[in-house]
């Protein structure tokens, strides 16, 4: 019985090795997939953050020009800054 349970035992504890390894490799595999999740989320978070900063701005320089017709300054200020944004968020959005 002694050569059995020695069979056994090292059986076992290379199925334990393999098995600890396995584990190791899909805990690995699936935190890197968290991770590039994490990082696509706050990318779409930080693109609707901008797209909405620039509507804001594109609103807003709609009033002032609507306000100021015939003094452009403010309203092609914040026309300028609601295109800027708007186009710096669809970057983001693409990339």
């Amino acid at each position: 019985m002694g050569i059995l349970d020695y069979i056994k035992e090292s059986l076992s504890t290379s199925v334990q090795r393999f098995l600890k390894q396995l584990e190791e490799e899909l805990c690995r595999n699936i935190e890197i997939r968290i991770n590039k999740i994490k990082r696509q989320i706050i990318k779409e978070l930080i693109a609707i953050l901008i797209i909405f900063i620039s509507i804001l701005f594109l609103v807003l320089s709609a009033v002032f020009f609507l306000i100021e017709y015939v003094h452009l300054g403010k309203s092609v200020s914040f026309l300028i800054m609601g295109i800027m944004f708007l186009i710096i968020g669809i970057i983001v959005k693409l990339v």
